[in-house]
């Protein structure tokens, strides 16, 4: 006995070479948009990190006795007292700007005078 095989017959209009061009089309336009997304992001999210952050407290500090002397004309802080520390600055990056100063503290050098111990502080 002879076998025959039928085949399906193909669908009228169908034309496989432009489905599989508007697929490709689509998928080009949505790596597209998902790459300018992700641009986008990681540039605002950098620029933040330049901008500083707000000023929130970091940990506590207890003040100790200013040295004699060392307090005229200066608010300081009470001995014992506790004060809140913060850490405002924005996170430090290979591309964060800054300047280097070079002082020197000698008589008749930059600073204009020996290194002191400043004790400016804010109380409240």
């Amino acid at each position: 006995p002879k076998k025959f095989y039928v085949y399906p017959p193909r669908p009228q209009g169908l034309n496989t070479t432009k489905m599989i061009d508007k697929i490709r089309s689509s998928v080009s336009r949505h790596i597209t948009t998902i790459v300018i997304c992700l641009l986008v992001f990681i540039t605002s999210t950098n620029n933040s990190a330049v901008t500083g952050q707000d000023c929130q407290p970091s940990g506590r500090i207890t003040a100790q006795k200013p040295p004699a002397g060392k307090c005229a004309n200066l608010q300081c802080c009470a001995a014992g007292q506790t004060y809140a520390t913060y850490l405002c600055s924005p996170p430090v990056t290979n591309r964060t700007a800054a300047v280097l100063n070079l002082s020197g503290f000698d008589k008749g050098q930059s600073s204009g005078g020996p290194a002191h111990w400043s004790l400016d502080c804010e109380c409240n």
